[in-house]
């Protein structure tokens, strides 16, 4: 078994996007990776599905879509996370329910340069922003929640009461992790953390 087909084995499931970086470790070098990706491809054990990610065709023959690649590139691969879902769609990703292809996605995340900017990449037309503070696994929960208070309409955080209750909950977040972003993220947040009673869901550390 080839170095390449050992890391794809251990490290990416058929059908699964990833990037070259995913495969790199001690004993297998990047620009090995790129060498023996390029050679894969030609081979056609490997799709291309855009510049610098690739996949596994599977048995199955689903594919990967354009929302897959955007998480993959804006918000997140394996533990790492880079970024998270804007307004609604911060809401839809956490209920589990499915985005509309005809609906204009928007990501928070650590690559955004700009405040707010309008792409199109993996066929796709949809908006990156930059965060209030870098993201990563432990304080992606806390902005993304803080994020959605700062830019959801009074009627759209009324409709979701419930679902942030719970979000709070499951995230464990609590007011000391809230609080850290306080000279960050708009106060209009945290005040409508309190106007809404939403602090009575925060945990107690």
């Amino acid at each position: 078994m080839s170095k390449l087909d050992d890391a794809l084995k251990r490290r990416v499931k058929p059908g699964q996007l990833f990037e070259p970086e995913t495969l790199e470790t001690k004993g297998y070098s990047l620009s090995e990776i790129k060498l023996d990706i390029k050679a894969a491809l030609g081979e056609r054990r490997l799709v291309s599905f855009a510049y610098g990610i690739y996949y596994q065709p599977s048995k199955s023959g689903l594919k990967p879509s354009p929302l897959d690649a955007i998480k993959l590139r804006y918000i997140g691969n394996g533990d790492i996370t880079y970024g998270f879902f804007y307004g609604q769609f911060f809401i839809k990703d956490y209920l589990g329910q499915p985005f509309d292809d005809r609906q204009l996605i928007e990501v928070v995340t650590n690559k955004a340069t700009s405040v707010k900017k309008a792409v199109y990449m993996f066929s796709r037309r949809f908006v990156i922003r930059r965060s209030y503070a870098p993201i990563n696994a432990d304080n992606a929960g806390s902005l993304a929640f803080l994020t959605y208070l700062s830019s959801a309409s009074d009627s759209e955080v009324e409709a979701n009461m419930s679902v942030l209750s719970t979000y709070i909950r499951d995230k464990h977040l609590s007011s000391d992790l809230l609080m850290k972003f306080s000279d960050k993220v708009p106060s209009k947040a945290y005040r409508r953390l309190y106007s809404t009673g939403l602090y009575r869901s925060l945990w107690k550390r």
